[in-house]
């Protein structure tokens, strides 16, 4: 029994260089998209993390987040103890705080200072509701003047959460919205239930 050699024709520079091309761009758009997707892990993760640090800085003090007026969250509390609370044991999240509803993130190469509101979790129309008695979440709130180049990150952003966390469920539903007014480009993230006495 006689058995045939492959034949495997031989190539020229030029279709070598090719298909050495063509493997080093297939090879590099992988790359490129697991990069991209570690990042998008990375600032959903990220983010998520700031209601573990809620509930960490809660069970250590025995106390919710204090409210400084109706509307805003004193999130500043899980990055710097400034009133001396009693079992504080942080940092619990973010890098800085210049105020005491501000927190400063960076979620994978857009960092600013958040604010934290309450509103309702239910479908918001043409923008934010305030709280009810029955329907009160916080939310991480920041903002970008139209046009800036802050703006496009913030839609980058937002596009980027609404894909991976809601599943495009649209700009004013979800856990990410997006409300957009004459001037700015406001991004939310619904943090968890608003525990603190409802006043508003």
């Amino acid at each position: 029994m006689s058995l045939n050699r492959l034949s495997i024709p031989k190539l020229d520079s030029n279709t070598a260089w090719y298909m050495i091309g063509v493997s080093s761009f297939v090879v590099g758009s992988g790359l490129t998209y697991n990069i991209q997707n570690g990042v998008e892990t990375y600032s959903v993760d990220n983010v998520e993390n700031i209601q573990r640090a809620i509930e960490n800085y809660m069970f250590d003090t025995g106390n919710f987040l204090s409210i400084s007026d109706k509307n805003k969250v004193n999130i500043g509390d899980v990055f710097l103890n400034r009133k001396n609370i009693g079992g504080w044991n942080g940092p619990y999240y973010g890098y800085n705080s210049t105020q005491r509803h501000r927190i400063s993130i960076d979620l994978g190469g857009f960092s600013d200072d958040f604010s934290a509101l309450r509103y309702r979790k239910e479908s918001w129309g043409i923008g934010p509701l305030r709280c009810s008695l029955k329907d009160c979440y916080i939310y991480l709130h920041t903002k970008a003047e139209r046009g800036s180049e802050k703006a496009e990150k913030l839609e980058n952003l937002y596009s980027q959460f609404e894909k991976n966390i809601d599943k495009h469920a649209g700009t004013h539903d979800g856990k990410v919205r997006k409300v957009i007014d004459f001037d700015h480009v406001h991004f939310y993230y619904q943090v968890m239930p608003e525990y603190n006495t409802i006043n508003s």
